[in-house]
C-alpha cells in the first residue's frame, strides 16, 4: 500500500552530438579535430545549467514545474535538488562527441518538454559562444562561424514521451514488505510458542 502513495517517476533522454564546422578560411586546412564531450561539457555545463536558466525554466507557463516545493521552498533550493536529482548529463564515451541529457518528473510529457528545453539552452550557449569567439577573427572567417554556429551541436536522438515510469519499483517494495511482514510474524509466532512452553 505505501508503494502507491509514492509518485511515479517518469525520464525522458535525448543523444547529443558536438560536430566539428566542416567550413575554413583556408579550403586547404585539415578539418579541426574533434572535440571530446567530457571536455565539451566541462566548459559549457557550468553555463546551461546555471540558476537563472533553469529558473526560467521551471517557471514556464506550459511547464510548472515543482509547484508544491516552490510554495515552501525558495528558488535556489529548488534549483538545487533539480540538479542533483532530476537532471542527468553525461558522455557517452570519453573520445567521442556524442552526450545524453535526462530529465526525470512525475509527469511523462513534463519530462519530454524539459530535455527539449534543456537542448535549446544547450544549443544556445554554444552558438553565442561561437559568435563572439568570431570577433576575434577575420571578416571571413566571422561569416563562416555565423552561418555554421547552430550546426555544432546536432540532436542524434530526440527526446520521447516516456510510456513506463522508471521508479518506484513496486513490485520490490512489495516484496521487501511482505518478507519484511513475514519476518515480524514468524518472530511473534516464536515468542508465543516459547511463552506457551514455559506456562
Amino acid at each position: 500500500s505505501v508503494s502507491f502513495l509514492i509518485p511515479n517517476r517518469y525520464t525522458s533522454t535525448a543523444i547529443m552530438e558536438i560536430t566539428p564546422a566542416a567550413l575554413a578560411e583556408d579550403p586547404l586546412a585539415p578539418l579541426p579535430p574533434d572535440t571530446p564531450a567530457s571536455e565539451f561539457l566541462r566548459q559549457t555545463e557550468p553555463q546551461v545549467l546555471g540558476p537563472e536558466d533553469l529558473s526560467r525554466i521551471i517557471q514556464m507557463p506550459r511547464l510548472n514545474l515543482y509547484p508544491e516545493a516552490r510554495a515552501r521552498r525558495p528558488m535556489e533550493e529548488v534549483v538545487k535538488e533539480m540538479l542533483a536529482r532530476d537532471i542527468r548529463i553525461s558522455a557517452l564515451n570519453p573520445a567521442s562527441g556524442a552526450f545524453s541529457i535526462s530529465f526525470s518528473y512525475s509527469d511523462r510529457r513534463k519530462a519530454q518538454d524539459g530535455v527539449n528545453q534543456l537542448i535549446t539552452l544547450f544549443i544556445s550557449e554554444t552558438t553565442a559562444a561561437q559568435r563572439e569567439s568570431a570577433w576575434r577573427m577575420s571578416a571571413l572567417r566571422r561569416e563562416i562561424v555565423s552561418r555554421r554556429a547552430s550546426e555544432y551541436l546536432d540532436v542524434l536522438d530526440p527526446p520521447i514521451t516516456p510510456q513506463l515510469p522508471d521508479s518506484p519499483n513496486r513490485r520490490l517494495i512489495a516484496d521487501v514488505g511482505l518478507a519484511f511482514g513475514l519476518l515480524i510474524g514468524a518472530i511473534k509466532l516464536r515468542h508465543r510458542q516459547i511463552g506457551r512452553a514455559h506456562v
